[in-house]
């Protein structure tokens, strides 16, 4: 039973010094010196697909990203850690496919049409475009159902189908659901991606990764978007007083009083 896990390395904008926002007015924002990582979504969804083949042997994993060559280093990982398979494509379009997941959604559902697989998860949204529509676009185009917010399944290969745990609205619901099927994978703090060891990682430096240029998507062009920082400020009120004594019953009396319970 083959797993694809697609996942895509994002940058930590929270990183990003001052001045690299600021040109990012008159210019696209610099992310050379961003310090990439795989959202807690996607890195649930792989430790999830990795406990699927830790319990039957005859479970492939696969790892597809797309994105450009800062994205391997994520790819060995996964292979450290268990995925057989690694494939990037490199994306073909001038734009920025980071904010338009309809193209993401065509090129990902070309890619799986041409390499068959029965389970595909996602995570539920990116720190960059935070849009939560490229698991049910990519569900859509492969004409497959999908379920959102999962936060645990087993494969039941005898059925062939899943058995799913899905958190919504607060409330943990059980289901079972056909294969194939598209999961968008949620984190809910139970499940964190395994590190694995300095062999792992030695023999991992050297598996191969399939490279290939993105399909040509059919959607319309890339949209052009203008990153800015939000600037977040507290208000704050001095307060005067002679000695420390009248600056404590100033700030008692005219501010914390008030907010005190009677």
């Amino acid at each position: 039973m083959n797993i694809l896990l697609a996942f895509k390395a994002e940058p930590d904008l929270s990183m990003l010094p001052e001045q690299a926002w600021q040109e990012a007015t008159s210019g696209p924002l610099d992310l050379s010196y961003a310090r990439y990582q795989i959202g807690l979504d996607a890195q649930v969804a792989a430790e999830l697909a990795l406990r699927q083949f830790t319990h039957s042997q005859a479970v492939n994993l696969a790892a597809l990203t797309l994105g450009g060559a800062h994205s391997e280093p994520f790819l060995r990982q996964l292979n450290a850690s268990g995925f057989s398979h690694l494939a990037r494509l490199e994306p073909q379009s001038a734009g920025d496919l980071r904010f338009s997941p309809e193209q993401v959604a065509d090129v990902l559902a070309q890619w799986v049409k041409q390499h068959p697989q029965a389970l595909v998860l996602t995570g539920s949204q990116s720190s960059e475009g935070n849009n939560a529509q490229t698991g049910f676009l990519l569900a859509e185009r492969l004409g497959w159902p999908v379920l959102a917010g999962v936060v645990d399944f087993v494969v039941d290969a005898a059925n062939h189908q899943l058995e799913v745990e899905l958190l919504q609205d607060g409330e943990r619901l059980r289901c079972c659901v056909a294969l194939p099927v598209v999961l968008i994978v949620m984190n809910d703090g139970r499940y964190s991606l395994r590190i694995p060891g300095i062999r792992q990682k030695l023999a991992a430096s050297k598996a191969p990764i399939v490279t290939a240029p993105a399909a040509k998507h059919a959607a319309n062009s890339s949209p052009n978007v203008v990153l800015t920082r939000e600037h977040y400020s507290r208000r704050a009120q001095k307060i005067d007083g002679a000695t420390p004594q009248e600056k404590a019953r100033l700030l008692y009396e005219n501010f914390l009083r008030e907010r005190l319970p009677r």
